[in-house]
């Protein structure tokens, strides 16, 4: 009598040491979800494979979100430096009037010292905000530079998670995950 092929029986085959008592507990829980040893092994090896696709899934998520945060704090900072600049501009608007004033009133030989004093004041007193301003502009746009480095190094971490994560996919001859 011939005996019955299968079409496992075809398939390569793979000899597995295991360590001492692993092989029992293999077959109580192969008996316990009623299925040979083989395909406890089999099921085994599936879900550890989904538990690692499922970990990259997320990693991938959680990188996303990052980036979409630094990019919105990026945005947020060029919008601060934009009001800076024009704050910025103002004050030099208002230094260039308070200049003119006290020039005109020394051209004219205006004998009020104690009008051409309080201009300098206020010229003063601007000169020291705009150069307050103009510091705080210069942090914001290191920070941004700071920032938008960051997006980079992360976008670079999100590229190499989904090339290894469709690297994964390929091997499990699963599709792509979605974008």
């Amino acid at each position: 009598m011939e005996k019955k092929t299968y079409p496992s029986d075809t398939l390569g085959r793979y000899i597995v040491r295991f360590p001492e008592g692993m092989r029992e507990r293999l077959k109580a829980s192969a008996e316990g979800n009623n299925r040979t040893l083989n395909a406890e092994i089999v099921a085994r090896l599936e879900a550890s494979y989904k538990a690692d696709w499922d970990s990259l899934r997320s990693s991938a998520r959680e990188i996303d979100l990052m980036a979409e945060g630094l990019q919105s704090r990026g945005e947020m900072l060029s919008l601060r430096a934009e009001l800076l600049r024009a704050r910025y501009d103002s004050l030099l608007e208002r230094i260039r009037e308070v200049s003119s004033e006290i020039k005109r009133m020394e051209a004219a030989g205006d004998a009020r010292l104690a009008a051409v004093e309080e201009s300098a004041a206020r010229l003063a007193a601007l000169r020291d905000e705009a150069a307050a301003v103009h510091a705080e502009r210069d942090t914001l746009l290191t920070a941004r530079g700071k920032l938008e480095e960051q997006s980079r190094q992360v976008i670079g971490e999100i590229m190499e998670a989904r090339t290894k994560a469709e690297g994964i996919a390929t091997r499990l001859g699963t599709k792509k995950p979605a974008k």
